[in-house]
């Protein structure tokens, strides 16, 4: 009530516990080759990738190098190898494990794969393969977190440099 009486206030929410559906059980660092089209630029992508026709733009020199992406989610896998060394930060607003990126829920990892990832075997499963990522993790190992952790996450991926920031 007293925040409410501010003047300047229009209203106030409480700060609610968000639940992903369901856990990604695995983040494979293989891909099966029915997932797999070579579109006609000679890159060999998954699907969905060559669906949106992401190879027609990377012809033109533009996947995503020197674009920063925050991932706000469930961290993101720093040993997995279609990231390779373009994880530049991480931050951990839920344990504060920040010395190394992690994911314990693998959404954040999935999500990051279908954003940069090159795929360990170079096909590229990301829309920018070229782009550097930020990890955020935001929600727990159960998928859960509450909406004034995410929004924290989100002023934190702004203060480290993102130029874009993901939140699926």
């Amino acid at each position: 009530d007293k925040l409410a009486a501010i003047p300047g206030v229009d209203h106030i929410e409480p700060d609610l516990t968000v639940t992903l559906n369901d856990p990604v059980a695995e983040v494979s660092s293989t891909i099966s080759p029915d997932e797999i089209s070579q579109p006609e630029t000679g890159y060999a992508t998954v699907w969905s990738v060559d669906y949106i026709e992401a190879p027609s733009v990377w012809k033109h020199g533009n996947t995503g190098e020197g674009v920063t992406i925050a991932v706000v989610d469930t961290g993101i896998d720093g040993d997995h190898p279609a990231f390779g060394d373009r994880i530049v930060a991480f931050a951990d607003f839920v344990y504060g494990d920040n010395s190394t990126a992690y994911d314990d829920y693998g959404h954040g990892t999935h999500c990051a794969g279908t954003i940069a990832g090159t795929g360990a075997s170079g096909i590229k499963t990301g829309v920018a393969p070229g782009a550097d990522l930020i990890g955020i993790k935001v929600f727990d190992s159960d998928g859960r977190a509450n909406t004034s952790t995410i929004i924290r996450g989100f002023g934190r991926a702004v203060e480290l440099g993102a130029d874009v920031i993901s939140y699926s």
